[in-house]
């Protein structure tokens, strides 16, 4: 958690090397919204002035979710690159994958930066809570951490196995694998999706409840 939060705000944090040329190159192609209701790219070589500082952060909050894990990085670039390869495709799946990137980076958010990151910079404040409302926020971590747990050993542990299955069983994908197609990709995770949502929301929901409390510390 703690390094996770370090690289995320380290400014000198950068995106380069061999690991990220995927990554770099799905973030080229798929939009997300800003300020304004107007779309631009995750990554655009060609972007100046503020359109680079946000971009970069936009970027940094789907590493984020991925935990500034380098592997996860890596094999998440060539699992979405797929989706991505030609025009065509950019066109068929770019707003499915926008979507999914929005919904990764609102969970990251929540979890990282509402919670964790708050919590960090209000450790020495704590003892202004009175009993009950330690309690509660006591309670209210524990919950967070158990609904984090579930996500962690439930979808996302199955989709990290299936990432280098090569002889996946029943239902099962080789995500990484080079005959694999969007659509057996997308088919798989349709399998999976409403339990990710699911563990997702409530890990916001219960975020949110957390942020409440710790923003009334002063």
């Amino acid at each position: 958690m703690k390094l996770v939060l370090e690289k995320h705000n380290n400014e000198n944090w950068n995106a380069k090397g061999a690991d990220f040329v995927d990554i770099l190159f799905v973030f080229g192609k798929v939009p997300y919204e800003v300020d304004g209701g107007t779309e631009s790219l995750y990554y655009d070589a060609t972007a100046t002035g503020d359109a680079i500082t946000e971009s970069r952060a936009a970027r940094r909050e789907v590493y984020l979710a991925l935990h500034y894990d380098s592997n996860l990085m890596k094999d998440f670039g060539l699992v979405f690159k797929k989706f991505v390869n030609t025009s065509e495709l950019v066109t068929k799946y770019k707003n499915e994958l926008k979507d999914f990137f929005d919904d990764i980076r609102r969970f990251a958010k929540a979890y990282y930066i509402d919670v964790h990151d708050t919590l960090q910079k209000k450790l020495n404040k704590l003892n202004s809570l009175s009993l009950d409302e330690a309690r509660v926020l006591s309670g209210k971590l524990n919950t967070l951490e158990t609904k984090r747990l579930k996500l962690v050993s439930g979808v996302i542990a199955q989709v990290k196995s299936d990432l280098d299955n090569s002889s996946p069983g029943a239902g099962g994908v080789h995500l990484k694998g080079n005959a694999t197609t969007p659509e057996e990709i997308k088919t798989y995770w349709e399998s999976k999706s409403d339990t990710f949502n699911k563990d997702c929301n409530d890990i916001v929901t219960i975020s949110g409840e957390i942020k409440g409390i710790l923003d009334n510390i002063n």
